[in-house]
């Protein structure tokens, strides 16, 4: 797959993956360039096997770096245990900025706002972009088993928090 045919297809989707976890839309803009700019560059020295994979990596990265650097977080296992809220998110940017149009929807995506970032792009990589589990491993540097859990924890913590019964769990609660 060449860098065209790559940026055609999954733009949108790399904007999405950005854009109900950043502060502002342009920053979701920014974030998914620097991810088509790293990524290309790396597609030029011919060491990426799997071309969508590797860019959600990448997206993932950038998206981590993000949150480090306005957060004065220096521990990327810090900010995957934190929701994009607590790390700073308001919600006007998730609400605003997705093609979310009716109130399940809205609700859902307020939900997916207080999960851990980590349990965040679990869920929304195997059910938004349709990933596998093998490509969400590779794509966050975990095993497959891992991921498996996550997801699992991930669609519980939903659960909770859309019946009200409790807030999702806390990295300490693991």
């Amino acid at each position: 797959m060449d860098e065209r045919e790559l940026f055609e297809r999954h733009a949108e989707r790399v904007m999405q993956f950005f854009v109900n976890k950043v502060r502002r839309p342009s920053d979701a803009s920014d974030l998914a360039q620097e991810t088509f700019v790293r990524c290309f560059e790396r597609m030029r020295r011919g060491d990426v096997d799997h071309p969508r994979a590797f860019l959600f990596g990448v997206a993932n990265f950038v998206l981590r770096e993000y949150w480090s650097a306005r957060g004065r977080r220096n521990d990327d296992a810090e900010v995957g245990s934190l929701s994009v809220a607590e790390l700073g998110a308001p919600p006007n940017t998730t609400l605003g900025s997705l093609v979310a149009r009716k109130e399940g929807q809205l609700r859902m995506l307020e939900a997916m706002r207080q999960l851990r970032l980590d349990y965040q792009n679990v869920l929304e990589l195997r059910y938004w972009h349709d990933l596998k589990y093998d490509e969400i491993a590779e794509i966050l540097g975990q095993n497959e088993k891992t991921i498996g859990v996550w997801l699992r924890r991930a669609k519980d913590d939903l659960r909770r928090i859309l019946e009200g019964t409790a807030g999702p769990r806390r990295a300490r609660d693991e």
